[in-house]
């Protein structure tokens, strides 16, 4: 409650968040297989946000550490779990590009 009166601007990014119907983003969990075309790049050379546009929020590593604000230059591993947020169409785009062989984005195409 006090942060909805210190700091309005917070509490209407989180309004506008959970409000994914009008929005259409959602936040999703891309687990990097181990044949995954991403493993062993950085997020910048992967170019993530400017080809799917979505935003890296997290990225949890295999040992369960949870990584926030990841740097450009984290190189991503197998069983990394990238936190991502965007469309929907955008993160089915992402997943499929990162886990080709996965019939896992699949699922995602018919849920709703």
């Amino acid at each position: 409650m006090s942060q909805m009166l210190l700091k309005p601007a917070v509490a209407d990014f989180i309004e506008l968040a959970t409000m994914a119907e009008e929005l259409a983003l959602e936040i999703e969990q891309i687990e990097l297989e181990s044949d995954a075309s991403l493993i062993g790049r950085s997020l910048k050379e992967t170019q993530i946000h400017a080809k799917y546009d979505v935003m890296v929020t997290a990225i949890k590593r295999s040992d369960e550490q949870m990584i926030f604000n990841s740097s450009a230059d984290y190189v991503m591993q197998a069983a990394d779990a990238l936190i991502e947020l965007g469309s929907h169409a955008n993160l089915e785009r992402l997943e499929k590009e990162a886990n080709p062989n996965s019939p896992s984005w699949r699922y995602h195409n018919h849920r709703k």
